[in-house]
């Protein structure tokens, strides 16, 4: 995992020895990560899940961790972030839980579809092992800490690295999903990130178990279709900076993977309000159109800044518009952003 490493500023990582400098003060950011599909639900050859995703700027994750007299947490979504804090103490074996301020100062919303629960679980296992110097590799501290990636580890890979992610899966008794390619993408490209400001069929926890349950192991011949457009089609397009074929290219994707989730969710995306969301978007001139893991985010591409303002404006204006949050963002194209200080004063980071 790369680390921000400013020279003004003396820092400590989770991968370096527990010698050198104390850390005072830990800050990490962290963006979002866009799914574009698995490859599987099942095991197809001894290997499960797979698939690629991007790794977004906005919305944000900030965690912040101060060295203090005794664990005080501040911010949203505390019985999660006490969790991660517990299964730190768990995994280090130590008495109780570290003296010092975590504070969740910015997070995505949960169950949109954007990976949240992943980069908040992550970052703050980073905070942590970084301000008390413990020494951890990354699949540890997925694994054992942050307690993700158990099936996609789009967004694991994604906060080490930034960028467009490429996983093919799973490997039997492996606890990550193998990262196959990680590559910069354009970063003058816009992503519009669209969903209704009501919706209801939300899916995860106890709810998103029940459904992989449900769900027959795709073909060979469908996981190979997957792959191929994966890795034949979506990162050359990429690579290339070719908007029109990775649009292309995404959207086929997108749909394919979605169809091996019909069962549960009714067709290529999560119920019919989605599915006509998508529709809408298609017929306004939209490109790159795909669900993002359960949604209800819907994402498109815009090939610059100026077309994709036109076209988040052109959405608002429209009979429907009023029923939707629109957002831009681009790729973040870096790891998360660790800043570590000797002293408690801030640290300027994205």
């Amino acid at each position: 995992m790369s680390a921000h490493d400013p020279s003004s500023e003396a820092t400590c990582a989770s991968h370096l020895p527990t010698h050198p400098v104390a850390c005072q003060r830990v800050d990490v950011v962290t963006g979002s990560r866009l799914h574009f599909g698995l490859l599987s639900t099942q095991p197809v050859d001894r290997v499960c899940y797979g698939g690629c995703g991007l790794m977004i700027r906005r919305p944000s994750v900030h965690v912040r961790a101060v060295r203090s007299d005794r664990f005080r947490f501040e911010g949203e979504f505390e019985t999660r972030c006490r969790e991660v804090a517990q299964r730190f103490v768990d995994y280090f074996g130590l008495p109780t839980l570290p003296s010092c301020d975590l504070q969740l100062l910015q997070s995505s919303d949960a169950h949109a579809g954007l990976g949240s629960g992943t980069q908040i679980n992550l970052a703050i296992a980073t905070a942590l092992t970084t301000l008390l110097q413990m020494p951890i590799s990354l699949k540890q501290l997925a694994a054992e800490i942050a307690a993700r990636g158990r099936r996609s580890a789009i967004g694991v890979h994604g906060f080490a690295h930034g960028g467009l992610v490429v996983e093919s899966g799973i490997p039997e008794g492996q606890m990550l999903g193998r990262l196959t390619a990680t590559q910069p993408f354009p970063s003058h490209w816009r992503i519009l990130l669209v969903r209704p400001r009501q919706f209801k069929a939300h899916v995860h926890g106890g709810v998103e178990q029940a459904h992989f349950a449900q769900l027959a192991s795709a073909a060979p011949a469908e996981r190979d279709a997957l792959l191929a457009i994966m890795n034949d089609e979506i990162l050359p397009a990429s690579i290339a900076h070719d908007f029109e074929a990775f649009c292309n290219s995404v959207s086929r994707y997108n749909h394919a993977s979605g169809m091996l989730f019909a069962p549960v969710q009714g067709g290529a995306y999560n119920g019919p309000q989605l599915e006509a969301l998508v529709a809408w978007l298609r017929d306004a001139g939209c490109q790159g159109i795909g669900q993002s893991s359960w949604g209800p985010t819907i994402f498109a591409f815009c090939p610059d800044q100026e077309s994709a303002e036109a076209m988040r404006q052109r959405l608002l204006s429209a009979d429907d518009g009023d029923r939707l949050t629109i957002e831009i963002t681009q790729a973040r194209n870096k790891p998360a952003s660790v800043c570590a200080k000797r002293e408690s004063s801030g640290c300027e980071i994205e």
